[in-house]
C-alpha cells in the first residue's frame, strides 16, 4: 500500500519537472502520461483492495 502512495507523489514531482523543465511537445505529454499513469495505478490499487 505504501508503494503505491510512493509511487504516486513521484508521479506528481516528475509532471511538475516536466512542467518547468522541459521544452515543446515533451513539457505537455509528460503530464499526460503521468496523469494516465496515476489513474491506472489507482484503478488497480482499488480492485487489488476490492479483492
Amino acid at each position: 500500500m505504501r508503494i503505491f502512495s510512493l509511487f504516486e507523489l513521484f508521479l506528481v514531482v516528475f509532471s511538475l519537472y516536466a512542467i518547468f523543465k522541459f521544452e515543446g511537445g515533451m513539457r505537455t505529454l509528460v503530464p499526460v502520461l503521468c496523469l494516465l499513469t496515476y489513474c491506472v495505478s489507482t484503478l488497480i490499487r482499488t480492485r487489488f483492495l476490492m479483492g
